[in-house]
């Protein structure tokens, strides 16, 4: 689930400690969720700063499910299967900036890259850039 979630009287002292998980650029999707999922069973409280999660400069944002950790349980009580699902965490993407999105959204079409690989590597710094100042902030 979400921080926002949590019951105010909730119980934050887990007993294997905490886990900062950062995610990948696409945001808390595939393997990541996973992870976060297997570490958290596991008996580690994880936390997982969204980067995705909106910012007021819109750069990345993908909308969240809302109500998280009851949206998990219902459809893994319908089936099992959701632990697999690609994404459970965003109720929408994060279209490339090349067709319309946030600036800071793109996709990794070999197409769209190989038509300006310097552009792209310059694009790439500054996403990354963003991303090591996000870590820096949440550390």
């Amino acid at each position: 689930g979400r921080l926002a979630d949590l019951p105010p009287d909730a119980d934050l002292d887990c007993g294997c400690g905490w886990v900062i998980f950062m995610h990948g650029s696409s945001g808390l999707v595939g393997d990541n969720w996973r992870y976060v999922q297997m570490m958290a069973s596991a008996g580690y409280a994880v936390l997982s700063p969204d980067s995705m999660a909106g910012h007021k400069l819109a750069l990345r944002a993908r909308d969240p499910v809302p109500d998280l950790a009851a949206d998990v349980r219902r459809r893994s009580a319908k089936s099992p299967g959701v632990f697999w699902c690609a994404d459970n965490v965003y109720a929408s993407d994060c279209p490339p900036f090349t067709r319309g999105g946030p600036a800071a959204c793109f996709s990794t079409n070999s197409t769209d890259i190989l038509s300006d690989p310097s552009g792209w590597f310059a694009f790439y710094e500054r996403v990354y850039e963003l991303r090591r100042r996000g870590l820096a902030e949440n550390l």
